[in-house]
């Protein structure tokens, strides 16, 4: 298997929007790249924070890995849509 190939696996809609964006010169305007792009809330990691948002609130804004303020830098690293309105209720916090 090819080290891209890996990359472009179905299981991971940021991993394969990003390589085929940088590594494969895909257009952002792709029909692939913009079916990706919808789905990266749905990724299971991103979906398990985003349900428990109202939560990591409560924690306070700097509870190690559990407050307002990690969730919003990991969900940022998992490149969640910053659409979603509970990523502007983390945002709105600063």
């Amino acid at each position: 298997m090819k080290m891209i190939d890996w990359l472009l696996e179905d299981d991971n809609p940021g991993v394969e929007s990003l390589t085929r964006l940088h590594l494969l010169g895909e257009s952002p305007d792709s029909r692939r790249v913009k079916s990706l792009c919808r789905r990266l809330n749905e990724y299971p990691p991103v979906a398990h924070m985003l349900d428990r948002v109202d939560e990591a609130i409560t924690h306070r804004n700097y509870k190690k890995y559990e407050g307002a303020y990690w969730t919003f830098i990991f969900l940022a690293d998992l490149y969640a849509d910053g659409r979603d309105p509970r990523i502007r209720k983390l945002a709105d916090l600063s």
